[in-house]
């Protein structure tokens, strides 16, 4: 099993609380795919990370595995004068999720 970052890690624990941890540990999904291309395995990826690898067949998804999901979150400053920029690229990351908040005060 391959483990890419903490924030798997837990969600995997807490998935799968009695497997052994991973004997390898990779910084991001990019870095595990190229990981498995080279020496095999398995682990959770990304479907845009692996769909090339799926669709040649060189990798494949494990039947009834799962899913692990994970949030995306993007803080900026409401008189950002790329804010529309900004929101239009937090609806292509996330499209239809986008929750606006307005803090009062502040500095």
């Amino acid at each position: 099993m391959v483990d890419w970052g903490q924030a798997f890690e837990v969600e995997h624990r807490r998935l799968f609380p009695h497997a052994p941890a991973a004997l390898t540990t990779l910084s991001n999904s990019g870095m595990a795919l190229d990981h498995l291309r080279a020496l095999g395995g398995a682990a959770y990826l990304p479907g845009r990370v692996i769909a090339r690898d799926l669709a040649a067949g060189s990798l494949f998804v494990v039947k009834d595995a799962p899913q692990i999901t994970r949030h995306v979150y993007g803080v900026y400053l409401s008189r950002n004068p790329k804010l529309e920029l900004i929101l239009q690229a937090l609806d292509v990351i996330s499209p239809g999720h986008r929750i606006a908040a307005e803090l009062a005060g502040g500095g």
